[in-house]
């Protein structure tokens, strides 16, 4: 056999044999962890990682309405005796409706939509949630998680209840829970305030907000909210809170500088 022929069918072997792996190099899998598990991706191009130690930065957001204050919205609580029991001294309010003699908002939901933080990897764990069913009622009313935590559901009251979530973008889920009843549950992607209800009891709602960062919260009982251990730099924020009549939710976004080892001070007012 020639030295030609030989070469041609030398070639032909190497383009068979990259036909096979799909023309391309292969890629290694990930190494794993201590724990067995992959390891955690480096940053990606262009990003960098989280530094707490340099993140000293922080906002303090106080929410307001300006508008004439909301009357209070009492709740029909009925056709379950230990809720009616629960609720016999003083009326179930509408937490959505909830606004301070100052005019402070609770319940509203803040969150970092752009700024430094934006491509970053390696922040810290993300404390633990629990959605509980007390008083015939969600506690918290609004809450925040990060993608891909697990959260828990659970159910302190003395009877049966029912959560059922109503997701745009996450897989939606709906479980009952007897007296005393835990469920744990995950969602995957970002999406912002997803409606949870009782079918049992139609009063029981609740809003939950997936990011996937640290930096979000929901104003207390004084309509306050600090966001802290931020990358100082430029930010926006944005601000929601449930509507008090029709469907479209207030929001408003807020542009803040942070520093080093300072609390800037931000008032929101919806109207």
């Amino acid at each position: 056999m020639t030295t030609h022929i030989k070469g041609l069918l030398l070639g032909a072997a190497f383009v068979l044999a990259a036909g096979c792996d799909g023309g391309s190099e292969k890629k290694a899998a990930p190494a794993a962890g201590g724990d067995g598990k992959p390891a955690a991706a480096a940053p990606a191009a262009g990003g960098k990682a989280y530094d707490a130690a340099k993140s000293t930065a922080s906002v303090k957001f106080t929410v307001k309405w300006t508008g004439e204050k909301p009357k209070p919205q009492p709740l029909l609580v009925a056709g379950d005796e230990v809720c009616m029991q629960a609720h016999a001294a003083k009326p179930l309010m509408n937490e959505g409706f909830v606004v301070n003699d100052d005019g402070t908002m609770p319940h509203a939901f803040v969150w970092a939509s752009k700024g430094p933080h934006e491509g970053m990897t390696g922040f810290p764990a993300p404390s633990a949630v629990t959605l509980d069913q007390k008083g015939c009622t969600y506690v918290p009313h609004v809450f925040g998680l990060r993608a891909g935590q697990t959260f828990s559901i659970t159910n302190s009251d003395g009877t049966k209840h029912n959560v059922h979530s109503h997701p745009k973008v996450n897989k939606d889920f709906n479980v009952a829970q007897d007296k005393g009843g835990k469920n744990e549950f995950v969602f995957s992607a970002k999406e912002k305030a997803i409606p949870f209800q009782c079918d049992v009891h139609s009063w029981m709602k609740a809003y939950a907000f997936v990011v996937d960062h640290p930096f979000f919260g929901a104003t207390d009982a004084s309509g306050s909210i600090t966001i802290g251990n931020l990358p100082a730099g430029e930010y926006t924020f944005k601000v929601w809170h449930e509507q008090f009549t029709g469907e479209k939710a207030y929001e408003q976004d807020v542009k803040v500088t942070v520093k080093d080892g300072e609390t800037a001070a931000q008032v929101v007012e919806f109207k």
